[in-house]
């Protein structure tokens, strides 16, 4: 994969949300991703756990409009090693700073309990037991919680602090708190995205790179006609092939069946001039203009309603659809939108604008652009009940 270089105040410019996963393997480092609006973060969220980000730490969703918001400044985990010389006692002043309680036995995280000078403190998941001489760390072991048998003994061992106890003194910006913590801040900007690497001052970038992408077909389970695109792409156009398949093996076995070689990798291990199958879904398919590299969302297309054509049945623009009262489908069929055309149903959810709250229906369309529909304008959708065939592209 082609790396973004991580120059201060680098603003990349992509085209939609899609993308950003495969903009992530070229960072090459965690960031912070800001949506344009509060109801397009679960979508983001969405996106990156499904490319395997951890949110939170490789990750962060936010939206433009918590970018003011002030929040408490809480300070670092703090690393204690084995022969570190520290007191007890100032040790135990941190633990009660960072909000950890003191019990007589530890039963929950964010307890600590202290036996002559045998400190056992349950943090992140983990239950450490640190041993002290004197003013100085001897030991540091693991603790099995439920019988307090030694696991392991340790080098070192972090202790954060805890976010919902700790009093902070101090408070910052949401958009400080993502410089300070990421090196590169992704913002959408309605119909695209830029990639800031390490800000100074908020957007304002010196130096633009422009990443360009094209359209590209997606097959969905059309593997026999997609296979000689990739073979095309690789030997006449010297592309490199990245094919997101989800669970699919698919592809796979044509490729063994077909002797044509291939690469399981990651998204941030592509391998160039070759085949590449990474094992996770992606919303869309698109090309890479000027790295070279063509994005294939590889899946099965999803089983159409069983629709009966009748006197109510028309056809428009090349599409078949029943022109009688819209009936809300399977999760995964083609719906038919007024002014957008053919996109895929993916579900309900209610979001809040405003002060007012409602049901939406979501279409999903080529190139990974969401539509939200509110169920109180049903009459600008219709039931496809057609062939399957390429969404339309907003």
């Amino acid at each position: 994969m082609f790396k973004i270089p991580h120059e201060n105040n680098t603003s990349v410019v992509i085209d939609d949300i899609s993308v950003a996963p495969v903009i992530a393997g070229a960072i090459g480092v965690p960031f912070a991703y800001v949506a344009s609006h509060p109801e397009n973060m679960e979508h983001a969220r969405t996106v990156f756990e499904n490319m395997g980000l951890e949110l939170g730490t490789t990750v962060t969703v936010t939206s433009a409009d918590n970018l003011e918001t002030q929040i408490p400044i809480i300070p670092p985990p703090v690393l204690y090693k084995g022969s570190q010389r520290i007191a007890l006692k100032d040790m135990v002043a941190t633990l009660t700073e960072f909000g950890y309680q003191k019990v007589v036995r530890i039963e929950h995280e964010g307890e600590w309990q202290l036996r002559g000078d045998i400190l056992d403190v349950f943090s992140d998941g983990i239950l450490f037991r640190i041993m002290f001489l004197g003013d100085e760390i001897e030991q540091i072991k693991t603790i099995d919680p439920g019988g307090f048998t030694t696991i392991d003994t340790l080098k070192s061992c972090t202790i954060a602090p805890i976010p919902d106890r700790y009093i902070a003194t101090e408070h910052t910006s949401v958009l400080e708190s993502l410089k300070h913590r990421y090196p590169i801040i992704v913002l959408e900007q309605e119909t695209k995205l830029a990639i800031w690497v390490n800000l100074k001052e908020p957007f304002e970038p010196v130096v633009s790179l422009k990443i360009r992408t094209a359209p590209v077909a997606n097959y969905f389970s059309a593997i026999s006609v997609l296979v000689p695109e990739l073979v095309w792409n690789i030997k006449s156009r010297n592309k490199t092939v990245v094919c997101y398949v989800g669970k699919s093996k698919a592809l796979e076995r044509y490729l063994e069946q077909k002797a044509i070689t291939y690469k399981i990798t990651t998204y941030d291990n592509i391998h160039h001039g070759a085949i590449n199958i990474v094992q996770k879904p992606l919303g869309a398919s698109f090309e890479l203009v000027d790295q070279g590299i063509v994005v294939y969302s590889i899946g099965t297309a999803p089983p159409q309603p069983q629709t009966i054509h009748n006197e109510n049945c028309a056809t428009t623009e090349g599409l078949d659809y029943c022109d009688c009262e819209f009936e809300i489908p399977q999760e995964g069929s083609l719906v038919i939108h007024q002014k957008h055309g053919l996109g895929r149903y993916i579900g309900k959810k209610r979001m809040e604008f405003g002060s007012e709250k409602k049901e939406y229906l979501i279409l999903q369309y080529d190139g990974g652009t969401f539509v939200y529909v509110p169920t109180d304008q049903l009459g600008l959708l219709y039931n496809y009940i057609g062939s399957p065939r390429r969404l339309d592209r907003i």
